[in-house]
This record gives C-alpha cells, sequence and structure tokens, in this order.
C-alpha cells in the first residue's frame, strides 16, 4: 500500500489521495520509501497486467506532469518535477520481465551482484556454446534457428521465474533472473548480427 503523508502546505493528515492533499489541493511530498506496484496500482506480482499498467501510468502522468504545473508555485513545479521521474522509473522498471523480477527480489531484501559465481556451471558452458555460435555463424537460416532458440530459452525462464515467485521460492527465482540476463544479452547480439546481415544483403 501507498504511505499517507502530511502535507508541506496545510499540515493536514492522512490525505487519502496519492498525490493531492485532500484538504487544500496542492501536489504533495514524493515519499521517500514507495512500493512501485501500489504506486502504479497494480498487483504486486511478476506476471503483472501490463495494459492495466500502461493505462495507469499514463492516467497518472495526465495528472501530474510538469506541464500540468506551469502556472503554479515553485515548490510544486519542483514536486511535480520529482513525481514525475518517480513515476516513469516505476513504469520503466516494472514493464521489463528483467528489470521487475529484479525490483520483487529487492523488496525480500535479495539482490543481484555483477559476481557470477553462485550460477550453474552447466548453464554457463551452454551460453558460452551459444556465444560461440553466434559468432560462428554465417548464412542467415542459421542464425535466425539460433534467434529462436534463445527466444525459447527466454521464455523457459520467464515461466520459471514466474512459478518461482508464485511459490514464494526466491532463491530459485534468483537463479533464474540471472539466467534471463544472461539470454537476453546473447538475444542482443544475435539480434545486432541479423541487422549487419540485413545491412549486407541491401
Amino acid at each position: 500500500s501507498t504511505s499517507s503523508q502530511n502535507c508541506w502546505k496545510c499540515s493536514n493528515k492522512g490525505s487519502k489521495d496519492k498525490f493531492f492533499c485532500s484538504s487544500c489541493g496542492v501536489l504533495l511530498g514524493v515519499p521517500k520509501h514507495e512500493n512501485y506496484f501500489a504506486l502504479l496500482d497494480v498487483a504486486k506480482e511478476y506476471n503483472v497486467d501490463l495494459v492495466t499498467l500502461k493505462k495507469n501510468y499514463r492516467n497518472i502522468q495526465n495528472q501530474i506532469h510538469p506541464d500540468k504545473f506551469a502556472q503554479q508555485t515553485a515548490e510544486e513545479k519542483q514536486l511535480a518535477l520529482e513525481w514525475s521521474a518517480l513515476i516513469n522509473k516505476a513504469y520503466k522498471t516494472l514493464t521489463k520481465s528483467v528489470d521487475r523480477s529484479q525490483y520483487l527480489l529487492e523488496l525480500q531484501g535479495i539482490t543481484i551482484s555483477e559476481d557470477n559465481s553462485n550460477i550453474d556451471q552447466s548453464f554457463l558452458i551452454e551460453m558460452m556454446d551459444l556465444n560461440e555460435s553466434i559468432d560462428e555463424a554465417r548464412d542467415s537460416d542459421e542464425i535466425q534457428e539460433l534467434k529462436v532458440r534463445i527466444e525459447n530459452l527466454i521464455d523457459k525462464q520467464n515461466h520459471d521465474i514466474e512459478r518461482s515467485f508464485e511459490a514464494d521460492d526466491h532463491e530459485r527465482a534468483k537463479q533464474s533472473v540471472i539466467r534471463l540476463k544472461y539470454l537476453i544479452n546473447i538475444e542482443s547480439k544475435v539480434k545486432a548480427k541479423i541487422l549487419q546481415q540485413n545491412l549486407r544483403t541491401k
């Protein structure tokens, strides 16, 4: 849930509205610790409803966009900028599956370090083989096959992350997120190779 706060202007306590004081109507201050899911009014789960997320994001931005406060006080102009930045960051985080899953883990006090010593060695070998296959692939059919293979592996990890969060198995979710990050990097590599090839054949 979102935290209610006191109005900076009239000191009204516990406004029912997230963004505006229910007493004097000014834009409220930005809370220090705000849950992105509560902020954008969507369920706190991995399999977030992206259509509702986008609709809620647009509705909020329509209310608090800095352009709406051009004629207001300097305080409200500044608050509108801060709110807008927070809403954008929350939306960007929840839109991408890898960022959303990392954020869900952070809410549980679990962070993913850049050190991959915990990752399963057989997976690392598979990733090295995939990288090598991309480097060595010459014809477009071969590259497309690799792209499909990577997309299937990404789907598998996404399903595994979803199941892990449903089961409250955060350690398993963490391992799957690390694997997903690897796969997304490899996917961008294969996409770059396809683009390069398309440019050559034009």
